[in-house]
């Protein structure tokens, strides 16, 4: 019996590790958001650069490039956002940063980003989550959003900059 509760307990923590980290802070102001919805564009504080239209079978793959000689901290640099269009609204992309029933440490929360840095964002587009086993499903065909959250220097304020690919068979 001992020998069970020990084992229930590191099961749940594991499980608890692959969930993404909270932010508790309640001092944000109203986002800032700029959208970005071809490739290039050059409002914002992220360049982005990718295609327009992915296939299903091939990697989403967008370069994201911070052009600002400031010092950014990035929000959830390991989970950035990923949204797809349904009848009008954005629903999130169901994917994880740890495998289900793994033991992996928790994503970093923020990341400071500098100068001309580059991040890359990588898919398979297919959506991952767990329930008693593994799931996944293809992605649906459509239009998404890849969303980038920081914050500047000395600011409270989240910042907001979306990129807009389309998902084609």
């Amino acid at each position: 019996m001992k020998i069970l509760f020990v084992y229930s307990f590191f099961l749940s923590l594991g499980m608890l590790a692959c969930k993404p980290a909270q932010n508790n802070t309640s001092d944000t102001k109203t986002p800032v958001v700029v959208e970005n919805s071809s490739p290039n564009q050059t409002e914002g504080m992220w360049l982005f650069e990718g295609k327009e239209s992915y296939s299903r079978a091939e990697t989403v793959e967008i370069q994201i490039y911070h052009k600002q000689q400031a010092p950014l901290t990035m929000q959830r640099p390991m989970e950035l956002e990923l949204e797809v269009e349904e009848n009008g609204q954005w629903r999130e992309v169901r994917k994880l940063y740890c495998p289900c029933l793994q033991r992996c440490p928790p994503p970093p929360f923020q990341q400071e980003v500098m100068a001309d840095e580059k991040i890359t964002f990588r898919w398979q587009p297919e959506e991952k989550w767990c329930e008693a086993e593994p799931k996944s499903s293809p992605a649906p065909v459509g239009k998404y959003r890849l969303i980038v959250t920081h914050r500047v220097a000395g600011e409270k304020k989240l910042y907001f900059q979306h990129y807009v690919f389309n998902l084609k068979k």
